[in-house]
């Protein structure tokens, strides 16, 4: 659920969830996001934001928090983002240390309710990356986006199917 408080600050609750194979799907995590756009740099070659999130995990697992620098450049139907990430655990049991990586996106705009393209993202605390194509539909507020990425690296017989919807109001 995302919620424009302005023209500048986006709010959003996120939950997750998983489905390891031969098990039940079940909710993993809640949380919290916080997207700055940074207005000045609107008019800019490449458009810049920030986010920040916190993620509380349901099963005990220590908390995190996510800091991104977000990156957009939009070049007719074409819309290229570069996420660069810094996380780090929080509470009872969490690592000290700060983890970096990166996410990226390519979509290009079929009509004004469709986009197709590619996306991926780099996960430096098991070594590996997914990459694979994306579909995203969006009638009226609502937002429908389907991805399937194929693991590479330490996940290389690991695939994901992720479905995420959302609604502006």
């Amino acid at each position: 659920m995302n919620y424009g408080l302005n023209e500048w600050w986006r709010f959003s609750v996120i939950a997750r969830g998983a489905q390891a194979p031969g098990e039940s799907a079940e909710l993993r995590s809640l949380g919290v996001s916080n997207v700055f756009d940074f207005t000045a740099t609107r008019a800019w070659p490449v458009h810049l934001g920030a986010q920040l999130q916190y993620r509380y995990d349901l099963h005990g697992a220590p908390g995190l928090v996510t800091l991104k620098l977000l990156a957009e450049h939009r070049a007719g139907d074409l819309t290229s983002r570069l996420n660069l990430i810094a996380e780090r655990e929080v509470g009872g049991g969490a690592a000290s240390e700060w983890l970096h990586s990166y996410s990226a996106r390519f979509m290009w705009r079929l009509n004004d309710d469709l986009a197709l393209g590619v996306e991926g993202f780099d996960d430096v605390d098991i070594a590996a990356r997914h990459w694979g194509p994306r579909l995203e539909w969006s009638p009226g507020q609502a937002r429908i986006a389907l991805a399937y990425l194929a693991g590479a690296g330490a996940t290389e017989a690991d695939s994901q199917i992720r479905l995420s919807l959302g609604y502006a109001y």
